[in-house]
């Protein structure tokens, strides 16, 4: 029966995980099999971690847009999100998030009580229930984008008020511009009566 609410299910086609393989988690932010733990170290470091050679943090737009096309096609994109929000880096692009991304996505998953209320010493338990909820919703990318554009869009003044409006000079019929009321038309000439 559908009741105006879309399947959250698996898709039919997605293989299962290996309920044993989440020992990465424990060790490294690199996920075995994903896009970023094949490049060389240098070119992670570059590209995901958005560092330079000196270890100094240098975000480059072009290559920040790079890092999450390369997420998106990473067959690991959600149990690295997962990861990552659960052990916070506070730089980079990780699981095809910005560390702001990932905060709005964490209080996205505080909010629909996904994870127990204590914090665990042990992840692999709070992993596995938020791979789970990650996997049953992968509009999480497309709704922390939307909110991130709509946050830009109130800081650059985009959807805010224009301020007062300007006083409004109506027009007589037939003309096409207001008339002229600035200061000097308002004063007589004084040069024609030379």
């Amino acid at each position: 029966m559908m009741n105006g609410f879309r399947p959250t299910g698996k898709p039919a086609g997605k293989p299962a995980r290996d309920p044993g393989g989440d020992e990465w988690i424990h060790t490294s932010m690199l996920p075995p099999g994903g896009l970023c733990a094949q490049a060389q170290l240098d070119l992670y470091d570059m590209i995901w971690m958005e560092l330079d050679a000196a270890g100094n943090s240098r975000p480059d737009q072009m290559l920040r847009g790079a890092a999450k096309r390369l997420c998106a096609q990473c067959p690991m994109l959600m149990p690295c999100l997962a990861r990552s929000l659960l052990r916070p880096v506070t730089h980079g692009i990780l699981g095809g998030m910005t560390y702001k991304e990932r905060q709005y996505a964490m209080r996205v998953v505080i909010v629909h009580d996904v994870l127990p209320g204590r914090k665990a010493a042990d992840i692999t338990q709070p992993y596995r229930l938020l791979l789970d909820w990650l996997d049953a919703h992968p509009e999480i990318h497309s709704i922390v984008r939307n909110r991130r554009r709509n946050e830009r869009a109130r800081k650059t003044g985009n959807g805010e008020p224009l301020g007062r409006p300007r006083r409004l000079t109506r027009l007589k019929p037939g003309e096409r511009d207001p008339p002229d009321t600035s200061d000097e038309q308002a004063q007589p000439d004084t040069s024609a009566k030379k």
